[in-house]
């Protein structure tokens, strides 16, 4: 069976015969078993599109058209109406659409970390005219809280401290450290303040109520923390990620006035800060989660089209905004879910014993859908071993968690 999926792209220079108004896509499903239609298809590119199967694609190429399957795919067409933002946009959109008749468990704790959340902001804003302080430190230990009960036992969750690199080189003040197990016990237990970097896996800026000046000092911040690190080299991964995971956590947000538009200043600021201090797509900032509204996360890509693009952009970095949008059709959809997925996806790529976690999360769709805004880089981001081949119009196949694979999420 074949289906026809409308390309509404404005502004459109580019014309083949192969890549015309209507593309004919045809898609292989990878098991008979339906977890989620990300398994099987994934359109996140504006035009010209590409077709990607996860981890397990084999080489697709532009035009090209693929067998697919009507089961996995005819109620996500019915109830999702591709559609792709004009080019001059950059508009970047991801669709992880889970079976309506399926409830995974997993959404139901989420559900749960969400109401609890909720609570907690309550109850520090009917104690934040006694004591502003204390409530501020009691939304830290929430958040602190949260990552205990869901990251691996193998990782120590402290609240306020700094980092500390070999040189001597100190950060700015941090929230929540995520430690790992390789950490000394003793300090540890001595309650240093001072943390050693090789020693930390995440770290987080967190606020009660999120306000735009909330996230250009966390930019800032992420780049000084970063900065701590040495460069990498040897695989475009490594050259386009820090050791570090950097992130902002809020319970709520301020703009809940009548015609406010929190999505889009959160995302205006997003993008202004990200353009005023980062300097290298390593220094990127890898999540802001709002508990109660919505999660952005960062995907880099090393995929490009020169004719698009120039002949000289080497990488992508796109921040996805995890959010309640009318046509994903998820009413499963909990913010916390998605920082639970990514920041375990994150951390699997640099702690290995994490990877079947971070693979099951995935499959159970607690994510939720995204749509985003990219960044390009050109292709002196990458030392001249780590610079990946160019990508024109096609996917080579790589195995699972390949540090050369098109994109990092």
């Amino acid at each position: 069976m074949t289906y026809l999926v409308r390309n509404d792209s404005e502004n459109s220079d580019y014309s083949t015969k192969t890549m015309t108004t209507e593309f004919r896509m045809r898609i292989q499903p990878i098991s008979k078993v339906t977890y989620s239609i990300e398994n099987c298809l994934r359109i996140w590119y504006t035009f010209p599109m590409f077709i990607w199967r996860g981890r397990y694609t084999e080489k697709l190429k532009i035009g090209t058209p693929y067998a697919v399957d009507p089961t996995l795919v005819s109620q996500w067409l019915s109830n999702f109406p591709v559609r792709f933002q004009s080019l001059s946009q950059r508009s970047i959109i991801w669709r992880n659409i889970m079976s309506e008749q399926k409830t995974h468990d997993l959404h139901v704790f989420m559900r749960r970390l969400t109401e609890k959340m909720a609570d907690n902001y309550r109850q520090i804003q009917e104690r934040a005219t006694e004591d502003p302080g204390t409530a501020g430190d009691q939304g830290e230990e929430n958040w602190a809280e949260l990552l205990r009960g869901w990251l691996p036992r193998t990782y120590e969750v402290v609240t306020k401290g700094k980092i500390i690199n070999p040189d001597g080189d100190v950060s700015p003040q941090i929230d929540v450290l995520v430690l790992k197990s390789i950490y000394p016990k003793q300090l540890i237990d001595e309650r240093q303040k001072m943390f050693l970097a090789a020693g930390v896996a995440a770290a987080f800026e967190c606020k009660t109520t999120l306000k735009a000046e909330h996230i250009e000092k966390t930019m800032k911040n992420c780049v000084a923390i970063k900065r701590l690190y040495p460069d990498r080299k040897g695989s475009p991964y490594k050259e386009l990620y820090a050791p570090i995971v950097y992130g902002l956590l809020a319970h709520s947000h301020s703009w809940k006035r009548e015609n406010s538009t929190p999505k889009e200043n959160i995302k205006k600021k997003l993008w202004e800060s990200d353009n005023k201090y980062i300097s290298h797509p390593r220094e990127c900032l890898d999540l802001l989660c709002v508990a109660d509204f919505a999660t952005w996360t960062m995907l880099k890509s090393t995929s490009s089209f020169p004719k698009f693009d120039g002949p000289d952009v080497g990488a992508q970095t796109i921040y996805f905004g995890h959010t309640h949008h009318k046509s994903s059709n998820l009413k499963r959809f909990y913010p916390i879910g998605t920082l639970i997925s990514r920041l375990t996806l994150r951390l699997a790529w640099e702690d290995p014993s994490l990877r079947d976690l971070a693979d099951y999360y995935h499959e159970a769709s607690i994510a939720g859908g995204a749509q985003g805004f990219s960044r390009k880089w050109h292709t002196s981001v990458y030392k001249n071993e780590s610079r990946p081949p160019s990508r024109i119009g096609e996917f080579p196949r790589h195995p699972p968690w390949d540090e050369w694979a098109n994109n990092f999420v």
